[in-house]
């Protein structure tokens, strides 16, 4: 990916993020027991949204990446976004690190974000990739 797409990518998935980053931890903490998300925790996650999008610099690539280096950067990102969602979720005192229950959960809350996230953006590079082929098909269909 070259800077402009990754820039690109940076905007249209921040408000996806944030969306879901919302949702998930009103889930987490009504689930653990610890009340509704407040204003201070919605600013919090203004701001870890925003960091986690800058990560998307990881997809940086002035050649084309293959298979298998796009899958390690993709893990390499998801490791960075668990990392910093973890290191905001001590900080808000959403988790205790010695009640692994709540690391669990919380990490599987992070994971399911994190493959919406993914699952919208394959899907959006599909339906794009396959509205490219219909037009080159229609384009050559008249030669």
């Amino acid at each position: 990916m070259d800077v402009r797409e990754i820039c690109k990518l940076i905007l249209t998935s921040f408000f996806i993020i944030f969306g879901c980053s919302i949702i998930a931890a009103q889930v987490f903490t009504t689930a653990m027991g610890l009340g509704p998300v407040c204003s201070v925790h919605i600013n919090t996650i203004w701001v870890l949204t925003s960091l986690i999008c800058l990560t998307h610099f990881v997809f940086y690539s002035k050649g084309k990446l293959t298979r298998r280096g796009m899958l390690i950067r993709t893990l390499i990102h998801f490791y960075i976004t668990t990392a910093l969602s973890i290191a905001a979720a001590i900080y808000l005192g959403w988790i205790v690190c010695h009640r692994p229950l709540q690391v669990i959960v919380f990490v599987v809350l992070v994971a399911t974000v994190y493959l919406t996230l993914f699952g919208i953006s394959e899907y959006r590079h599909k339906k794009t990739a396959d509205e490219l082929n219909q037009r080159l098909g229609e384009l050559f269909k008249g030669d």
